[in-house]
């Protein structure tokens, strides 16, 4: 998709901050590679359609494992179940975390295009249900610290501990500020 990348370099060897806030959706999501459709749809539909399903199916197999842990006999299996259990939580919380932006988006472009105080209600139920998915998210990261970006030795990348901490205080601004406001950036600092 479409985003606006910021890069920042550090005094000590080459440190990489990026941004992935987006700035709007494109007009089409041909424009993030979507194949071709039929009908006049914009094919944000399909993308949404895709992220939830991927989500609801996610959200099932950690139900799934969950499930199975109380029917584990050994410790062993107990822990290595358990790292499944959180690989497949980070898995579901992040497809609805997509799911989430995605609703967002497009509840925000039908506001700034319309005016019509329901998308704006829908922009704060649907940033409401993104901040207990974030906050819920956050322990995966303490029980299995493995899951985390910063171990990759591939690169210097940002605690997921730290973004879902941003990520809740840019969704408290966005609920606390005036969201009535056509204007409003969701990252923006007051």
């Amino acid at each position: 998709m479409n985003m606006h990348i910021k890069t920042i370099r550090g005094r000590k060897g080459s440190v990489l901050l990026t941004s992935l806030v987006m700035a709007a959706l494109p007009e089409t999501a041909h424009e993030v590679s979507v194949s071709d459709w039929e009908g006049s749809s914009d094919g944000w539909d399909i993308v949404l359609r895709e992220y939830t399903r991927a989500a609801n199916h996610a959200r099932n197999a950690w139900q799934l494992l969950d499930t199975a842990l109380a029917l584990t006999t050994t410790g062993m299996d107990a822990r290595n179940l358990l790292e499944e259990l959180l690989l497949t939580e980070a898995v579901y919380r992040t497809q609805f975390a997509c799911e989430n932006t995605l609703r967002f988006l497009l509840a925000r472009r039908e506001y700034e295009r319309t005016g019509d105080l329901t998308y704006q209600a829908e922009m704060r139920h649907v940033a409401l249900i993104e901040r207990q998915n974030a906050r819920q998210a956050r322990p995966i990261y303490q029980h299995a610290p493995w899951l985390d970006l910063t171990m990759r030795i591939d690169g210097h990348f940002a605690s997921y501990i730290k973004m879902i901490d941003e990520k809740v205080r840019m969704i408290d601004r966005f609920l606390s500020g005036n969201c009535l406001s056509p204007t409003y950036t969701l990252g923006a600092r007051k």
